[in-house]
């Protein structure tokens, strides 16, 4: 057995990864960012040459090709990568020097590969000018390793860097980390492949060095992310915080304008998270996390823009952190609590149904219901969530049967989100409930938000349209808020639409609310829906719902939520008059 060749520090040992997709004509590498050499196998002569790869060697064309590439690229252990005798088509990926014309060696990071389907046989080169990385790698004493696709410090290694540093000098400077994620990347390499992602982040990446003040650092961050830090700016929290508003818009503007990727051309937008050294944390690992929390809470308001790390991103967080972790334990222990809130009927003042609302036992109570069920939703907790308010329903309609109280109930509401309705085994759990406490299934109303419920309008449909056959019908709670459309109201079973409470608030004033109420109203009645508004708390809001021919409401006006003992007592007289 041959003995292992040993390993330099700048090596990458190559794999054999077969690209069925590299056999591309070579004028389509004019086009690539990158400096790319078409080499032959079998004479290792340069054959073809784009523009970056004469930029960077400094030859002209007609002398760039010919060359041997073991001249070209000295110290770099080309050979192994375009072997004649290899009887496999290798790839991989090494750090080395290109000798320039001037007799200069300048830094690459290159990555090599055979092309599929050619005779005679290519290998083509891709490779960065890393010379600034390169100088960064010698600081470190050699510490620091790149990603090869892209030219860039990995993150530990930036981190690595970062620690070395000295973030701030009392009166002279302060730093900035900023976390970017690119919105495209991810696309492209799911349509094109890897390489072309990779090549997009790294012009993304030249983009950034270009578009403002150079970055002290830049690393790959993850998949599509890119880390950089800036120990330059002005001391005071408002000066730095202004300039780097002026040079984040810069960052912007630049991710913004087109690139063309095999005759595609895509606009790649970012976001990005800004933390400052000392104002907001004055550690390395701080500073980063703060820039990560700034960077996620810009992407959950808004791709294309900037956020400032402020102490409320933080506190954020740790709600979440404390609200997931009281809801797990409240699901363990089963004690969700729910309340029930009437509906009336308009032309008569009668009860003729209850929603059932989530609210936690402390020290869940401290939190909005709405913001509950978002983080439930977030964390992969609505179906449990889910199965606990079915089973609690359940067991109130039970109680409310001994009570007598049952004949105030025409429809009994459940508030569920889609993840509950297209959980595995919902509709059968759903359908063995009601029935072992004999509810009839046609009093049962599913409340599913608008929003949700466009949002996930393939996989909701099945479970609902069996559900109907059952008799369950179905409710789109807060109608008007979303993007819902009468087409969706004619595609799913739906029975019942209840008008968002924005739109009741106004009635009394606004005449632009009263005229979507009322076209609302007539449009659910001409294909015979059901209307409810949410909401109502004023006399006057209810005497308006009645003229515009509303059905039922519900609000404060009636009942606030009550506890199941409390409904018992709140449906005595409604249950009298329904007999």
């Amino acid at each position: 057995m041959s003995r292992p060749r040993p390993k330099t520090p700048v090596d990458i040992a190559p794999t054999a990864l077969p690209r069925e997709d590299a056999a591309v004509p070579e004028h389509l590498y004019d086009c690539l960012p990158a400096a790319v050499f078409v080499i032959d196998v079998d004479s290792g002569q340069i054959v073809h040459a784009n523009a970056g790869a004469v930029e960077l060697s400094g030859f002209p064309l007609d002398q760039l090709v010919g060359r041997f590439a073991v001249r070209l690229f000295p110290r770099s252990d080309v050979s192994r990568f375009i072997d004649p005798q290899a009887e496999v088509r290798l790839q991989g990926g090494f750090l080395g020097w290109i000798r320039t014309r001037g007799k200069v060696d300048v830094a690459i990071a290159a990555r090599i590969s055979t092309v599929s389907g050619t005779s005679p046989r290519r290998a083509l080169l891709v490779a960065f000018d890393i010379t600034e990385t390169r100088q960064q790698l010698d600081s470190l004493s050699e510490r620091a390793r790149i990603d090869t696709r892209t030219g860039l410090l990995q993150r530990d290694e930036f981190e690595s860097a970062l620690a070395d540093m000295v973030l701030c000098r009392p009166g002279q400077n302060s730093s900035a980390a900023l976390s970017i994620a690119f919105d495209g990347v991810q696309r492209l390499r799911d349509s094109l492949g890897r390489e072309q992602g990779d090549l997009l982040l790294a012009e993304l990446a030249r983009r950034l060095r270009e578009a403002s003040v150079a970055p002290t650092l830049i690393a790959r961050d993850g998949q599509d992310g890119i880390l950089l830090v800036w120990n330059d700016l002005p001391p005071g929290l408002l000066e730095a915080r202004q300039e780097l508003d002026q040079r984040a818009s810069a960052l912007l503007a630049s991710s913004r304008q087109p690139y063309f990727v095999q005759a595609v051309i895509m606009v790649c937008t970012c976001s990005i998270g800004i933390a400052l050294a000392p104002h907001d944390a004055d550690t390395p690992g701080a500073l980063l996390h703060y820039a990560d929390l700034a960077r996620r809470q810009q992407q959950a308001e808004g791709h294309d823009g900037h956020h400032h790390f402020v102490n409320g991103d933080l506190r954020r967080v740790n709600d979440e952190l404390e609200v997931e972790s009281n809801l797990r334990e409240a699901l363990r222990h089963r004690n969700l609590e729910q309340r029930w809130l009437p509906v009336v009927r308009l032309s008569d003042g009668l009860c003729v149904g209850v929603e059932a609302l989530l609210r936690g036992n402390e020290p869940l109570q401290r939190h909005e219901a709405g913001r509950i069920v978002a983080i439930a939703q977030a964390r992969g907790l609505l179906p449990e969530v889910g199965r606990l308010s079915l089973r609690q329903a359940a067991d109130s309609y039970a109680q409310l049967g001994r009570a007598g109280r049952t004949a105030a109930i025409q429809y009994f509401g459940l508030n569920l989100g889609a993840d509950e309705v297209t959980a595995p085994g919902f509709v059968e759990e759903l359908i063995e409930t009601a029935q072992a406490v004999a509810m009839p299934l046609d009093r049962l109303m599913l409340e599913i938000g608008e929003a949700d419920l466009t949002a996930r309008m393939a996989g909701v449909g099945p479970p609902l349209h069996l559900l109907a056959e059952h008799g369950v019908r179905v409710a789109i709670d807060g109608f008007g808020s979303g993007f819902a459309s009468m087409s969706t109201l004619g595609n799913l079973p739906v029975g019942m639409i209840k008008i968002d409470r924005r739109f009741v608030w106004q009635l009394e004033h606004n005449a632009y609310d009263r005229e979507i109420v009322r076209t609302m109203i007539e449009l659910a009645h001409r294909i015979d829906l059901r209307v409810t508004a949410v909401g109502v708390e004023t006399a006057a809001q209810q005497q308006i719902l009645r003229d515009l021919g509303c059905d039922f409401a519900q609000g404060y006006l009636y009942s606030r939520p009550l506890p199941l003992a409390e409904l018992v007592e709140f449906l005595r007289p409604h249950a009298a008059r329904a007999r």
